[in-house]
């Protein structure tokens, strides 16, 4: 009986382990993510980086940071970031950025020093930025769809879903800070900006911008 049961048991435990290894390694199957890498790969002037905790320093050139950061251009200033997904981001004089979210999969391929190189979306990426003031522009490289990577810049009109596109978008606000404006522009590919409210996406290709 004795021999019986560890024989059970054992089988059980083989079972259990295969069917675990096979979710592992199944199609489709995702990484844990974990806090994405962006580099400032260019910084011209007075551009500060303030941490989640309102701490400001000067951004450097070749300095990295994670979510949580904002960056602010000075006037005649501003910064090109580069992400370890391969988007690179813009931020130009006046312009405020802060990088509410960028999660990753863990990937071979996005390693420091090599995040300019990349022509896609190298894993698994979730990213969300915010646009405060300013213009921002940039690049995102193709994202895979069956990864459900995705690529968000908030506004205070709303937001943009990018994938695999060139953008700009401009907030501008007036001397009391007051919002008088948001632009999409998009200049390769293709986007959707949803407003604040929710309804009548704006979709735009290659070429148009939009008003918002």
């Amino acid at each position: 009986f004795g021999s019986s049961l560890k024989f059970m048991i054992m089988k059980h435990l083989k079972i259990c382990l295969f069917a675990l290894f096979s979710l592992v390694l199944a199609p489709g199957a995702h990484a844990a993510l974990a806090p994405g890498k962006v580099q400032a790969l260019l910084v011209v002037g007075d551009v500060q980086l303030i941490d989640s905790a309102g701490n400001r320093s000067p951004l450097a050139k070749g300095q990295t940071f994670e979510e949580g950061s904002t960056v602010a251009a000075g006037d005649n200033s501003g910064a090109t970031l580069v992400f370890s997904n391969g988007a690179t981001m813009r931020v130009k004089a006046g312009g405020q950025l802060t990088v509410d979210k960028f999660q990753q999969a863990p990937s071979d391929e996005a390693k420091e020093g090599t995040f300019l190189r990349l022509s896609h979306d190298p894993s698994q990426s979730i990213t969300s930025l915010d646009l405060r003031n300013g213009t921002l522009q940039g690049e995102v490289k193709e994202l895979d769809k069956k990864d459900n990577s995705s690529f968000t810049v908030k506004t205070p009109a709303g937001s943009a879903g990018i994938r695999g596109t060139v953008v700009s978008i401009t907030v501008t606000r007036d001397a009391d800070g007051h919002v008088t404006g948001v632009t999409a522009n998009c200049v390769v590919g293709s986007m959707g900006f949803t407003p604040e409210a929710g309804v009548n996406t704006w979709m735009g290709n290659g070429g148009s911008s939009k008003n918002i």
